[in-house]
Formats: structure tokens, sequence, C-alpha cells
């Protein structure tokens, strides 16, 4: 299947589950955006005003539902915008996917369309370096699924943040089959020495190793805790009633006994020994005892 560059983009965002892709198309994304018209059932653009409320969107989207957004934007000035909200979900540890616009990989250093390139060409992800965990600039359509794979799997896994794919115009533009090798490859039309081949990755996403280690812990600490309540339930009927704190069970038939007096008791029903009674001297008693 021929896919573009802006095309492999999109399916790998359905394929992460990512619903909207949020920003303002401009000539530096055009591609990108144009990509989503035959998959709109799958994945919707969703316009905003200004470059940096689509980080805020993104940004929020992430706090609600623990899922990321991918943010688009154009060359330069519109780039440029996102900066605040980008480094607000970096300080806030949300993640965000931000892809920018860039000029024609042929064209750099020569300032054109908004270019950065005063002290380097296309540098405008030197700008958001210090608030993005990592930033990529690919220059050919065959790097995208590796970088894209990079891209998610650094913003969801440790402490999670934003990420930048700063993306030229001719690679969003560039054409390839994707497949398992064997398939024809289709000529670059911007590049027509790179003959390339893409492999998208299988639908769905594996857990995060983390996640899965945190499972595994309390599936392990359910099982450790139902076998202990277990042994204790069966060591508890192995021991006898008096051991239990029990009491044997009486027969219906057999009469219910009856403990014996205590001397107190005793006392008790006899009474006070009477005052005036004779009480023999002791020498008598003695006597008599002789």
């Amino acid at each position: 299947m021929r896919l573009t560059g802006g095309e492999i983009v999109a399916e790998y965002l359905i394929r992460e589950g990512v619903p909207y892709l949020v920003g303002i198309p401009g000539h530096g994304n055009l591609a990108l955006f144009d990509a989503l018209v035959d998959r709109k059932k799958k994945i919707e653009a969703f316009p905003v005003l200004h470059e940096q409320c689509a980080v805020h969107v993104a940004d929020a989207y992430h706090r609600v539902s623990g899922r990321p957004l991918a943010v688009s934007t154009s060359i330069g000035p519109g780039a440029a915008n996102t900066a605040c909200g980008v480094a607000q979900a970096y300080v806030d540890s949300s993640a965000v996917l931000v892809i920018t616009g860039s000029v024609h990989t042929y064209m750099r250093g020569r300032s054109v369309l908004q270019e950065i390139d005063r002290t380097h060409w296309a540098n405008f992800p030197r700008m958001l370096e210090p608030v993005v965990k990592q930033w990529w600039q690919p220059s050919r359509v065959d790097q995208l699924p590796f970088v894209l794979h990079r891209a998610f799997n650094l913003m969801l896994t440790g402490r999670r943040g934003p990420v930048l794919i700063d993306l030229p115009m001719d690679v969003q533009a560039e054409a390839a089959r994707h497949g398992n090798g064997s398939e024809a490859v289709e000529v670059s039309p911007a590049n027509p020495n790179a003959a390339v081949t893409v492999t998208l990755p299988a639908e769905g996403r594996g857990e995060e190793p983390l996640e899965g280690v945190l499972r595994w812990m309390v599936a392990a600490t359910v099982v450790v805790a139902v076998v202990v309540i277990l042994l204790l339930l069966v060591r508890r009927r192995r021991k006898p009633p008096e051991v239990r704190g029990e009491r044997e069970p009486r027969p219906r038939d057999a009469p219910e006994e009856v403990p014996d007096p205590g001397v107190e008791e005793v006392l008790e029903a006899e009474g006070p020994p009477d005052e005036d009674a004779d009480v023999p001297p002791p020498e008598e008693e003695a006597n008599a005892q002789g």
C-alpha cells in the first residue's frame, strides 16, 4: 500500500488510539492534515484559534483521560507559539506529541518559509529543547516509523512529558510502500535516489513495562493473601474446641451440668455464725479431744 509521510503519521496515530490531531493547518503541515481527510472516522482534526491553545487542549485531555493527543503546527511563529503550553505540560508531566512543520530538507539554510536558521539551519527544535523529553528531525520517510515508535515510548514511560517531531514538508509528502519488504517500493518524488520501504507497527499497543510489573505485583499480593486466609481457616478447624475457646456441644438428652458450689457460696448459704452459741474454751476442747 502506498503511503505518504503524512499518511504514515496518521496511520500510526490511529493504531496508537489517538482520536484527535489538534492544531492549525498551514503551509508547513498541510500534507499531514490532508492525510486525515480519508480517515476522519478514525481520527479527526480539531482546529483551534491559537497554537498555544492546542497544547493546552492536549494537556487537559491527558490529565482527564491519561491518553495523549497529537498537536500540529506550521513553521516558524506558529510553532513558536506552542512554547508556553509545552512548558506547562513538561513541568506537570503531561504526555503530548508535538509535530511541527519544517522547511524542505533540500531548502534548509536558505531562510525561506519562516525558517529559523541564523545559527543553524532548521533550528526551531532548540527553542523547545529545555521543555521536551526529546526531539527528532527526520530527513527521510523511512525514518518515520522508528521515530514515532521512539516518541510514543519515551512520552509514555517513566515520568511522562511532551516530545517533539520537527517534520519537514517534503518528508510529509514523500511516498513509500509499507509492508514486509517483499513489496515493490515507491521512489520519492522529492529525492529520486531514495527508494524506501517502511513497516508500520501492528494494531494495538503493548502494555508499558511499569504497568505490567505493577499489575503482576498486585495479582501476586492478592493470591498470597487468599492462600494465607485459607491456611488460617484450615488450621483453626483442626484445633480442638477447648483450644479454640469453644465449648463442646452437649447432647440434647444429657442433663445440664450444675457446677459444684464453692466455699464462699456454702458460707453464704449457712449465714453468719451465732454469737450467743456456747463455745467451749480452748482447754476443754483440747481435753475432750485427748
